[in-house]
């Protein structure tokens, strides 16, 4: 371990800090997690947007890192957590665009398309894009360990502009098979591929973008099925990461 990286990114000395197994968080508050566990071993924040803690469940430790959103911040942090962590977990969101996926359903990446980097989406266009973006699949084995869980699978589309969420662009990937999209998957996929950490992704649906643009609130009753799935999410993380 660097310990003056480490020190500088997350704000600690020993690398007893990190458990061996890791949940990153882009999205979802700290909190929703904290409040599972009677104790906190430690927590944690460093110079950069990242911050944690780590805590103990049946006997094994935890640790959870709030990233921030976007492929980068997630990618990077997966990296560095190579001589740290033996297991790794992503838990956000999608908007999904397989009609047959709900609002609070949750969905597990089986694979995904690296549509990441803004520029691109000004310098090419759509179809363009989608057919040039490489893919990372889960690694073998561990979807497995999701069986018996209310889970669906999938292929995501993780995006690298908010503004290239047009509908005809978005119907292009929902008829070559894309059921979500999000923002970080394959960066994570891909820097645990390199890293050599098996990892998995689990997201809840939030928005289904073919039907209201990301901005717009969601009446009382798509609200009510958010807050439904987001009441069972954090638990289900934590049984999914003790699984691993």
């Amino acid at each position: 371990m660097n310990k003056e990286l480490m020190n500088y990114i997350l704000g600690i000395k020993k690398a007893e800090a990190i458990a061996e197994k890791v949940v990153l968080l882009p999205y979802l508050p700290l909190k929703m997690f904290k409040d599972k566990f009677e104790k906190i071993e430690g927590t944690f924040a460093g110079s950069t947007q990242y911050k944690g803690f780590t805590a103990s469940s049946q006997g094994q430790r935890l640790t959870f890192i709030n990233t921030g959103p976007g492929s980068a911040a997630v990618g990077d942090l997966v990296l560095w957590l190579k001589d740290l962590a033996k297991k790794l977990l992503l838990a956000g969101s999608v908007g999904a665009l397989d009609p047959e996926l709900a609002l609070g359903d949750y969905l597990l990446p089986v694979e995904a398309i690296a549509g990441e980097g803004f520029s691109q989406y000004l310098l090419q266009n759509a179809k363009q894009r989608f057919l040039e973006a490489p893919r990372v699949t889960i690694q073998d084995g561990l979807w497995e360990r999701c069986e018996k869980l209310p889970v669906r699978k999938g292929v995501v589309y993780t995006i690298g502009a908010l503004n290239a969420e047009e509908n005809v662009f978005l119907e292009l990937l929902r008829t070559q098979g894309v059921a979500a999209l999000d923002m970080e998957t394959s960066a994570f996929y891909a820097a645990a591929e390199k890293a050599a950490i098996p990892a998995l992704a689990l997201h809840y649906v939030s928005d289904l973008p073919l039907r209201q643009p990301f901005y717009q609130k969601p009446d009382k009753a798509d609200q009510l099925k958010i807050n439904y799935a987001l009441e069972g999410f954090p638990q289900t993380i934590i049984d999914l990461i003790l699984s691993l």
